[in-house]
């Protein structure tokens, strides 16, 4: 059998100082209007390009760079890993963010700095364009 369409899906916990990144997320939201790309009724920031002069995020860079280099090794992809941007995302009780691709990435991810029982679950969907139909119909009967 080849598999063609394996969706490999890599999960960690990062050690950070959250109420530091929290804290940072927030002053950025006071700072800026931000946007409304994939957020329904949330608050979401405009790009964040990495900027190692600026230390607030730079532990959350470096962790961010040391899994996706895990990643692709443990996918057997080849080169070197880089964050081209990043955004924050604030969603309060009763809002979420919408289904959406990240265009032109190989890697794309997602941290989550405070969550609580309520939280929702993060959700993916199948990336392959095509619909099976898996019908009992269409599978040999078991011997």
């Amino acid at each position: 059998m080849i598999n063609l369409f394996k969706t490999p899906v890599y999960e960690s916990k990062l050690s950070l100082d959250l109420e530091k990144i929290k804290s940072k997320c927030y002053e950025v939201q006071k700072k800026e209007k931000g946007r409304q790309a994939s957020t329904r009724g949330g608050w979401q920031s405009q790009f964040i390009e990495p900027n190692i002069s600026d230390k607030s995020f730079l532990q959350l860079y470096a962790q961010i760079l040391s899994h996706m280099d895990t990643y692709i090794n443990l996918i057997g992809a080849k080169g070197n890993v880089e964050i081209d941007v990043l955004w924050i995302n604030i969603n309060k009780p009763g809002t979420n963010n919408i289904s959406h691709i990240h265009t032109n990435s190989f890697i794309s991810g997602t941290v989550y700095i405070q969550t609580n029982k309520e939280t929702g679950n993060i959700y993916f969907e199948n990336p392959n364009p095509v619909g099976y139909d898996w019908k009992q119909k269409y599978f040999n009967e078991p011997d």
